[in-house]
């Protein structure tokens, strides 16, 4: 399973993996009784431990910060969108503390004096490098080794983390609009 390199790599003292399967459901719009019918969203929930709207408490958090680890294709970033709606949405004190988090995971990888170096977008592969043809491109976590997801995906020092910011009153709106009618 993509979660299997997560896991067996992962600190269990200060890391825990929560897989998420497929697509969640877009919560946008959705009534409360129907998000809390799906075992992923539900999953979600209480796992995070702050509770839902109006109950969202952020000192109930079980966890100092919530990285979501998508695959970089555009998959990835259909299921970035649902899950950022989905803590928007439902838990939005999360957000708004600063404690959801995408981990942005390496699209391309390349080798060089045995050296593996991970490349985010095509244009960040040297020329060389995009000239010769001698690089991989990942399918999803599940494709990169257990060395590969240790070093650029947990690895404090190495990964890369992007903060989700709560939207203004504008752009919340914009947000719901574009996201309720992408169902």
């Amino acid at each position: 399973s993509e979660s299997g390199s997560l896991i067996r790599t992962r600190n269990k003292q200060t890391t825990a993996v929560l897989p998420l399967r497929g697509k969640i459901k877009n919560v946008v719009g959705c009534s409360i009784t129907d998000c809390l019918k799906n075992k992923e969203i539900a999953g979600v929930i209480s796992t995070v431990g702050t509770g839902i709207l109006d109950k969202c408490d952020i000192n109930r958090i079980r966890y100092s910060n919530i990285i979501y680890l998508p695959d970089a294709d555009i998959d990835g970033m259909h299921i970035t969108n649902l899950v950022i709606a989905l803590f928007v949405t439902l838990m939005p004190e999360v957000v708004k503390a600063g404690k959801l988090k995408i981990a942005l995971s390496p699209l391309y990888g390349y080798q060089k004096n045995k050296q593996w170096y991970p490349a985010y977008k095509f244009e960040n592969l040297p020329k060389d490098v995009q000239k010769s043809g001698k690089f991989e491109r990942y399918k999803g976590i599940g494709s990169y080794s257990d060395e590969q997801v240790k070093t650029y995906l947990l690895d404090k020092n190495n990964r890369q983390l992007v903060t989700v910011q709560y939207p203004d009153e504008k752009n919340l709106q914009e947000f719901n609009h574009i996201m309720s009618t992408s169902k």
